[in-house]
C-alpha cells in the first residue's frame, strides 16, 4: 500500500520531480496523507476525474497556525474560499467512496512554512491543477515524488 496527499501546487511541479521532505516546493495540502487501499491507478483517475470538472480560482493566504502532533509546524492557512472547499469534499467524498482510507474528519488547507520558502498572510495564488505526491518514508533518500498533475479542466492523457 502507498502512502500519499493531495496538493495544490503553488510553485511548479512535474511528475516525477522529486524533493528532500525539508525541500517541498510550496504547495497547499487539500487531502492530508493517506495511506491508498486501492491501486494508484484508481486515485490518478479519480483525481483526474474531478479537476476535469473545476475551473482556476485564486486562493488568499491567511493567519500563521501551528500544526503537527507537537503543534511545531508553522503553517499559513488558506482564507476560506468556496471553491477550494468544495474541492477538498469532492475529493474527499469521492476517494472514501473508493475505499482508499482518507480521513473524514476536518481539515485545514494550508501553505507548510520551509526554510527555502514560504507565503505571507495577503499573497493571492492562482489554483488551476491538483497533484498526487507520494509521501515515502522520511528515511528515503529520494524524498517525496510527484506522481500525477491533473489540471483542471483536462482530461488525462
Amino acid at each position: 500500500m502507498q502512502r500519499v496527499v493531495l496538493v495544490l501546487p503553488v510553485e511548479p511541479l512535474s511528475v516525477d520531480d522529486s524533493f528532500r521532505v525539508d525541500r517541498w516546493p510550496l504547495h497547499i495540502t487539500v487531502v492530508p496523507p493517506f495511506t491508498a487501499r486501492v491501486s494508484l491507478a484508481e486515485i490518478v483517475r479519480l483525481v483526474h476525474s474531478v479537476a476535469h470538472d473545476e475551473k482556476p480560482f485564486t486562493v488568499t493566504v491567511g493567519d500563521e497556525a501551528l500544526f503537527g502532533r507537537d503543534h511545531d509546524v508553522p503553517v499559513n492557512l488558506i482564507v476560506h474560499e468556496e471553491r477550494l472547499f468544495g474541492l477538498q469534499h469532492k475529493l474527499t467524498d469521492a476517494l472514501v467512496e473508493a475505499g482508499p482510507g482518507v480521513p473524514r474528519h476536518p481539515f485545514s488547507p494550508h501553505i507548510t512554512m520551509k526554510d527555502h520558502a514560504r507565503a505571507y498572510a495577503g499573497d493571492s495564488h492562482l489554483i488551476d491543477r491538483l497533484a498526487v505526491v507520494d509521501m515515502a518514508p522520511r528515511s528515503d533518500p529520494k524524498g517525496r515524488r510527484v506522481l500525477a498533475i491533473a489540471p483542471f479542466g483536462s482530461r488525462p492523457a
